[in-house]
């Protein structure tokens, strides 16, 4: 998709709903980067163009994700692309003369207003989830500092959640380990977008990928890079649902050397089955890890990344796991 596509998709207006921000795009309205007490902010007609009249800033939508999220240029043309290659209804209508409103269900929930139950760990809560998920402290850390492992509550129950360096997706889970309602593991806050792969940029510094499916297999792969030496090699980046698919992201993969660490379930083959096909296409160097052949120390079959922290140390390929993608 080219700048010019994306920008026939989505507005101005669009990206602030996306992004969550508070307040209401429009011709006349408060900043939804600073306190404004008295409204200077403006919107196009035609919601290709903004303007602080208070701090003269302004640009199109490219100009509004940088100053949103403290983007460069380049980072930020990104992203655009890729929201506007996953936004969910087609072509946004024309806005011309008539700015998007804000509906009374983007103004109460969505990850603007979810993002305040989102924070830093707190007393033992590393503690807790590494014995929960027999992760060392180290990579909980290390996730934490990239911004994307959070503590916080949830429906009642202290969570930790799994969400992007841009805060477009968040993911809960208990800390005590118990299911949610309806027997999930998992929850995505709402206005996740799901779709949205964590990690991911912080990928575009690195040679290689570790592409894992889930929360606690992407704070394994922290756990495993480290371990080998290889954390400014290896990015690893998470796919929230054996269902989705990466056509939206591919443009990361490109040239990159990508191992997948796939569940030992037929859900889970057929999403890395999926993924390689998909990564060939975007030329890709792509390998596979084979998690069937190990038993976690109590006896138990490894079903993901996250149970081969559970192996003997003595068990594992003695030059790591990472070691075909060493650049």
């Amino acid at each position: 998709m080219t700048i010019l596509e994306a920008k026939q998709r989505l507005g101005v207006s669009d990206l602030w709903v996306k992004a969550n921000l508070p307040g209401c795009p429009g011709k006349n309205c408060r900043s939804p980067f600073r306190e404004d007490n008295k409204p200077s902010f403006w919107v196009s007609d035609d919601d290709q163009r903004w303007h602080d009249h208070g701090t003269g800033e302004g640009g199109d939508q490219i100009d509004f994700l940088a100053t949103a999220f403290d983007m460069d240029n380049t980072e930020a043309c990104q992203l655009f692309v890729d929201l506007a290659a996953d936004y969910p209804f087609g072509p946004a209508p024309n806005l011309a003369g008539k700015p998007r409103p804000c509906s009374k269900r983007e103004s109460s929930y969505g990850m603007g207003e979810n993002r305040r139950v989102l924070r830093e760990s707190m007393g033992d809560e590393l503690a807790e989830l590494s014995a929960l998920r027999g992760i060392p402290v180290t990579a909980l850390k290390a996730a934490e500092e990239r911004g994307i492992l959070r503590f916080g509550d949830h429906r009642g129950s202290r969570a930790w959640f799994i969400t992007d360096e841009e805060r477009f997706v968040a993911q809960a889970r208990r800390l005590d380990g118990k299911m949610w309602a309806n027997d999930r593991k998992a929850l995505n806050l709402p206005g996740s977008m799901a779709g949205h792969l964590v990690g991911i940029s912080a990928s575009r510094k690195t040679p290689a990928i570790a592409l894992v499916e889930g929360g606690p297999d992407l704070l394994a792969a922290f756990h495993f890079a480290i371990g080998e030496g290889l954390f400014d090699v290896v990015a690893p980046v998470a796919v929230l649902g054996a269902g989705i698919r990466l056509g939206q992201h591919l443009n990361y993969f490109r040239g990159k050397r990508v191992r997948i660490f796939p569940h030992v379930d037929d859900a889970g083959q057929m999403a890395a089955a999926a993924w390689t096909a998909e990564l060939k296409t975007a030329g890709a160097e792509v390998l596979r890890f084979d998690l069937s052949p190990f038993s976690t120390m109590d006896g138990r079959p490894v079903k993901d990344l996250n149970d081969l922290c559970q192996v003997n140390p003595a068990c594992l390929p003695f030059n790591g796991i990472f070691a075909e993608v060493k650049s």
